[in-house]
């Protein structure tokens, strides 16, 4: 039976749920992404097709649905910044505030690696994803766009 076992990295992460409840633990990816080079991203994994994913926590397993998910938030000792702000790329990097549907806020810069001709903020927030990255110092926040109510720009940035 272990030859069956998918080998998986883990990745200590808070997730946000949408009752407000924070978890503390561990999420799986896999050693090698489908799309890019490298392993597998926690954007990458929330982006996949499955509705579920595990999160083991001090107090056990929990197998979480996705649109439950207010947002993933890793730091970027976990999750290396460079998977989502890539040195080398032009991106445009946009500061914005991200209003979720319960009340709670993040603020945090935007990655838009778009076609020139479509690099609005409201282009990318179009995409047909449902999660997103912003980075804020440290932070990494994967949100799920399903509870996002409005993203703000923030002016002056």
């Amino acid at each position: 039976m272990k030859d069956l076992a998918v080998k998986k990295e883990s990745l200590n992460v808070e997730v946000l749920l949408t009752t407000g409840e924070t978890l503390s633990g561990k999420i799986f990816v896999s050693p090698v992404a489908e799309r890019h080079e490298g392993r597998e991203s926690i954007l990458d994994m929330a982006n996949n097709m499955e509705n579920f994913f595990v999160l083991i926590t001090d107090d056990g397993v929990y197998i979480i649905h996705k649109v439950a998910l207010l947002e993933i938030i890793a730091d970027t000792k976990t999750e290396p910044a460079e998977i989502y702000f890539p040195a080398l790329v032009d991106a445009k990097r946009e500061k914005v505030e991200v209003h979720f549907i319960n009340g709670k806020s993040e603020e945090g810069y935007l990655a838009l690696l778009l076609d020139p001709y479509k690099s609005r903020l409201l282009d990318f927030m179009n995409i047909e994803d449902n999660f997103f990255v912003i980075k804020e110092g440290d932070k990494i926040c994967i949100i799920n766009k399903r509870q996002v109510e409005y993203v703000k720009p923030v002016k002056g940035e």
